[in-house]
């Protein structure tokens, strides 16, 4: 996965074959085949993790508030709420800049 990702941002999407991955990884391209069957399942594998990261990082940004917000009316709880998740996401390409490029692409 750490290759494909480096195929990535080196030769972008079109440029991500198996085999270019095989090579980055210094195996055959028939090893590459009995995780992913094809570009698109290791492409579809490399955005599932890309979001698990993005949630986990979100849900604990979203976390550290809970206490600064517990005594709080629910309506200013919610709106601080709202306006940590638009920062986070503002600052994805900054924080997150592969994650941020692979799940803007696909």
């Amino acid at each position: 996965m750490r290759a494909a990702l480096r195929v990535l941002e080196v030769d972008g999407i079109d440029g991500l074959t198996l085999q270019r991955v095989g090579r980055e990884v210094g195996i055959t391209t028939t090893a590459i085949y009995r995780y992913f069957p094809s570009k698109d399942a290791l492409l579809a594998a490399l955005q599932r993790q890309a979001v698990t990261e993005l949630h986990q990082d979100l849900t604990a940004t979203v976390a550290k508030l809970a206490p600064l917000l517990a005594d709080r009316d629910p309506a200013v709880a919610a709106l601080a709420r709202v306006l940590a998740v638009t920062r986070f996401y503002r600052e994805l390409p900054r924080s997150h800049p592969d994650t941020h490029r692979l799940v803007a692409v696909l």
